[in-house]
Parts: C-alpha cells; sequence; structure tokens
C-alpha cells in the first residue's frame, strides 16, 4: 500500500473485552452535526455507530505497527464506572502481555 497508506486489516484489537458488543462504526469528520439523514445513510450501509477519533487513531496505530483498541461511548450516555474499570483492567492486562509481563 505504501507509507502514506498503511494497511489496517487486523488494526483492532479484538480478542479482548469479549464482553462488549460488536459495531461497525462510520467516521466522520470532527465537530460536524450528525442529522438524522446521515444516521439512515450510515444504517443504510451497515454502520451502527459513528465517530470521529477512532480513524486517525487506527491511521497512527498502522504507521506505527500497533493494535488500538476503540470503545464508543453514547455522547448522551454516561458510563457506569463497573464499566470503565472493567476497561482499564483489560487495558492493563493487554499491555502487561505485549510488555513481557513487565
Amino acid at each position: 500500500m505504501g507509507e502514506r497508506f498503511p494497511v489496517v486489516q487486523g488494526i483492532y484489537i479484538d480478542n479482548e473485552l469479549m464482553t462488549l458488543p460488536r459495531v461497525l462504526a462510520a467516521g466522520v469528520k470532527p465537530e460536524s452535526s450528525v442529522s438524522n439523514d446521515d444516521l439512515a445513510l450510515i444504517a443504510k450501509y451497515g454502520g451502527e455507530a459513528c465517530c470521529y477519533n477512532a480513524v486517525p487513531a487506527m491511521l497512527v496505530a498502522a504507521h506505527a505497527c500497533r493494535k488500538i483498541l476503540a470503545i464508543l461511548i453514547p455522547a448522551a450516555v454516561s458510563a457506569p464506572q463497573s464499566l470503565l474499570d472493567d476497561i482499564h483492567y483489560a487495558l492493563d492486562q493487554i499491555q502487561r502481555s505485549t510488555s513481557g509481563g513487565k
């Protein structure tokens, strides 16, 4: 693909946090106002959510030969502390497994 277009196949960490549902998210421009028509179009093509920061993070990770874990929480929803604790625990386990347990 080349330096400017890194391969992103398999970029997401997908074997961790197995209890979280998987969704197909569409990337949108930052600070864009997503209308109901936009959401309908996203859904028409199989999208279940939209976000503005997962795609740039994915591209940076691909250039660095790293994987990412994207967790989308709707803007109008406050994540329960138990979920945040589970996420932090899983991320710690991932970090330990990739750094040789250090």
